[in-house]
C-alpha cells in the first residue's frame, strides 16, 4: 500500500475523534503514524499537533451550525492550555537531546521512544478504567454525574458557568487541569484533551455534551498554538499534515453527525473503548521498538 494512501486512511479514521468526542486525536495520530508510516516520533507529536486543527476545526463550525457552541469554560482554561502545551514542547526538546541512549534487550535506544509510549500507556489505561468503571455504576442511573467530585473544593475565585446549569467552578481547579492538558499535548503529542472531557464530568460536573464542546474548543486553540511552535522547531512536515487533513475533514463531518445521535452515558462508554484500544495500539508500538 502507498504511503500516502496509509496516511489517508489514518487521518479519515482519527478525523472522525474530534467530531464524536471534541479530542484532538493526537493520541492516535502519533502511534499510528509512527508503527504504520514509519514516522519519526518527534515530527508525529509536531504534525499530529497540525493535523488536529482540520477536524477540530469542522467539529466546531458544525456545532456552530446548530447553534451548540459555547465558549466560556474553554476561554477560562486557554491562557493554561497554552501554558503548558510551550512547556511540554520545551520539554519534549530538552528530553530529545538529554535523555541519552537506553540499552534494552539488547539494543541501543534512543531515551524518548521509551519513555513517551510508556507513559502514554500508562495514562490510556488509567483512563480507560476510569471511564469504564463510571459507565458500568451509572448504567441504571441518570446518564450524567449530578455533581463534580472537587465540588466541595474552596479553590477561588470561582465564575458562574452555562455549562454548571449556574453553578459555580473554581477558575484555580480549570487552569490547573488546562495546565496538565497543555503540558500532554505538548510534551507527549497524546493529545492532552483526551484528558479534558472525563475531567470536566468527573471533577467539574459538566454535562458530557457540553464538555465535549469545550474540549473541541480548548483543542482548536491549542492547535493553533503547538502548529505555529512546533513549525518554528521544524517538528511539522506539511505533505504529511496535507494528507492528513484531506482525511481528516471527512471523518470529522462523520464523527459531529454521530455525535448528535448518541447520549452522554453512550458516549462515555464508547469513549473508554476508544482509549482502551488506543492502549493496545500504543502496546503494540512499544513491543515492536522493544523486539
Amino acid at each position: 500500500m502507498p504511503d500516502w494512501l496509509i496516511v489517508l486512511l489514518i487521518g479519515t479514521l482519527v478525523g472522525i475523534i474530534p467530531g464524536l468526542f471534541g479530542v484532538g486525536g493526537g493520541f492516535l495520530t502519533v502511534p499510528l503514524l509512527h508503527v504504520f508510516a514509519g514516522v519519526p516520533l518527534h515530527l508525529c507529536v509536531g504534525v499530529s499537533s497540525s493535523q488536529a486543527l482540520g477536524p477540530v476545526t469542522t467539529g466546531m463550525l458544525h456545532r456552530h451550525a446548530l447553534g451548540k457552541l459555547e465558549w466560556r469554560i474553554g476561554l477560562i482554561m486557554i491562557g493554561g492550555t497554552v501554558v503548558g502545551l510551550l512547556l511540554g514542547i520545551e520539554f519534549l526538546e530538552w528530553a530529545t537531546k538529554s535523555a541519552g541512549v537506553w540499552h534494552v534487550f539488547g539494543r541501543d535506544l534512543p531515551g524518548t521512544r521509551i519513555i513517551i509510549p510508556c507513559t502514554n500507556l500508562a495514562l490510556l489505561l488509567s483512563l480507560s478504567a476510569l471511564v469504564a468503571w463510571e459507565y458500568r455504576h451509572n448504567r441504571t442511573g441518570s446518564g450524567e454525574p449530578e455533581r463534580g467530585w472537587l465540588d466541595d473544593w474552596h479553590l477561588p475565585p470561582y465564575v458562574s458557568l452555562p455549562e454548571l446549569q449556574g453553578r459555580r467552578a473554581s477558575i484555580t481547579l480549570l487552569q490547573t487541569i488546562a495546565l496538565g492538558i497543555g503540558f500532554l499535548n505538548g510534551g507527549l503529542g497524546m493529545g492532552g484533551a483526551i484528558v479534558m472531557m472525563p475531567a470536566l464530568v468527573y471533577l467539574v460536573g459538566v454535562d458530557t455534551h457540553r464538555a465535549i464542546t469545550a474540549t473541541l474548543v480548548v483543542s482548536w486553540l491549542n492547535s493553533i498554538v503547538g502548529t505555529l511552535r512546533h513549525a518554528w522547531l521544524g517538528n511539522v512536515d506539511l505533505e504529511l499534515v496535507c494528507w492528513l487533513l484531506v482525511g481528516g475533514g471527512v471523518g470529522a463531518k462523520f464523527g459531529s453527525w454521530l455525535h448528535d445521535q448518541l447520549s452522554g452515558r453512550h458516549l462515555r462508554g464508547y469513549f473508554s473503548l476508544l482509549i482502551l484500544a488506543s492502549a493496545g495500539l500504543v502496546a503494540w508500538e512499544i513491543a515492536t521498538i522493544l523486539w
